[in-house]
């Protein structure tokens, strides 16, 4: 609420038509308040023309709570269906392409595995059929065959050739070892077509050692 305390009838007519209470004080002159011991400030008069009016709320009252409208909720509504969509696909898009990397991981330590041993065996060991079998299964886990957890699985394929354009002095004393193995994405996701995937490492195993073909 707007007070203004006028003392002049001028500054008391512009008051009230701003809309203002208005409280008329009487000027005391300088002589009576050095009487009676206090000192009388000149108090500033106010300009209607720059006052403002504030609406003060009653105690208890609060600001009304806005809310939404049906159209709001119903334009809403379709925009989330697709933000979720989106973000659901975001999720299994990544979910999937962190399985095959793990897959592809684990195929690469079954072609190191398989060709490291390859390379321990004798002469006798490598031209074995029974020893270095053509095809072999692995696993994803293979700890987990039991509780049928084990994951995708490895389907290996071995082939044991003579190396090509090899001169006639050691072509029969070398063996080239090339291991595949093949796998789809069955096991992450039986719903979809399978995917093929493969990975293939090959060595060269001498019979009497590198150092003897390359020091000739």
């Amino acid at each position: 609420m707007l007070v203004a305390r006028i003392g002049s009838s001028g500054k008391k007519k512009r008051a009230e038509e701003a809309g203002a209470p208005v409280i008329v004080g009487q000027n005391r002159s300088h002589a009576i308040g050095r009487q009676q011991g206090f000192r009388i400030q000149q108090r500033k008069s106010l300009n209607p023309e720059k006052c403002t009016v504030r609406i003060a709320r009653k105690p208890g009252t609060s600001r009304s709570r806005g809310g939404f409208t049906m159209i709001e909720t119903v334009v809403a509504l379709p925009i989330a269906a697709v933000v979720l969509a989106a973000l659901y696909s975001c999720f299994a898009w990544g979910f999937n392409v962190v399985g095959l990397a793990r897959e592809n991981l684990r195929a690469t330590q079954i072609l190191v595995q398989r060709t490291e041993d390859y390379r321990l065996y004798g002469w006798s060991q490598l031209t074995n059929s029974s020893v270095v079998a053509p095809a072999f299964i692995d696993y994803f886990d293979p700890s987990g065959t039991n509780s049928q957890s084990k994951g995708a699985v490895y389907q290996g394929v071995v082939s044991n050739d003579i190396p090509a354009n090899l001169p006639a002095a050691y072509r029969n004393d070398m063996r080239a070892l090339t291991v595949a193995v093949y796998w789809t994405n069955y096991s992450r996701r039986p719903a979809m077509a399978p995917i093929v995937h493969s990975r293939q490492m090959q060595t060269l195993v001498a019979r009497y050692g590198m150092q003897n073909y390359v020091s000739r």
